[in-house]
């Protein structure tokens, strides 16, 4: 089992969880804010302050190209369950959406735009919705399953005293 921390040291350290040695460092440009694994663990997604992100063989330590940009500091990146896709949050308000292997936009769906500056995005468990935080303390919930058109807010997504999120 490995773990990833992100830092502002511009380094994303991977680690042995057993016996905690340091196993690689990812060396960035930036402040990193956020590193995610693939589902099989083959790859890490990382989110730097220098409005990339990237995305990293384990075992190699290379970095796959191209970057993931966006028009400011890219806050989060994860993986979707099944590996097929990223999505990235930046704090131009935006979350996209990258095909995992090409790296590049995916073409149906290519910008989620929540309106405030993105804290964190993510995907619900079955992959089938995007989950995005702003700054402004909003969470939006978008469903792209099935269409090939721009995702759109769930409307019921929050419990109406907004304690619960509902799926």
């Amino acid at each position: 089992m490995l773990i990833a921390t992100a830092s502002e040291n511009n380094l994303v350290c991977i680690w042995d969880a057993k016996s905690g040695n340091l196993r690689r460092e990812l060396p960035h440009p930036g402040w990193v804010y956020y590193a995610a694994f693939s589902p099989d663990n083959r790859r890490v997604v990382t989110a730097c302050s220098d409005h990339r992100a990237r995305v990293w063989d384990i075992r190699s330590g290379q970095q796959f190209m191209p970057d993931l940009i966006h028009g400011d500091g890219v806050m989060s990146a994860e993986f979707s369950p099944d590996g097929r896709l990223i999505v990235t949050a930046s704090l131009d308000g935006t979350a996209r959406l990258w095909d995992a292997e090409s790296l590049q936009p995916v073409a149906s769906n290519p910008i989620i735009s929540h309106g405030e500056r993105l804290i964190h995005s993510g995907f619900s468990h079955d992959g089938r919705q995007v989950i995005t935080s702003g700054a402004d303390g909003t969470i939006r919930v978008w469903d792209f399953a099935g269409t090939a058109t721009l995702p759109h807010p769930v409307p019921r997504g929050i419990s109406e005293d907004g304690n619960h999120f509902i799926r």
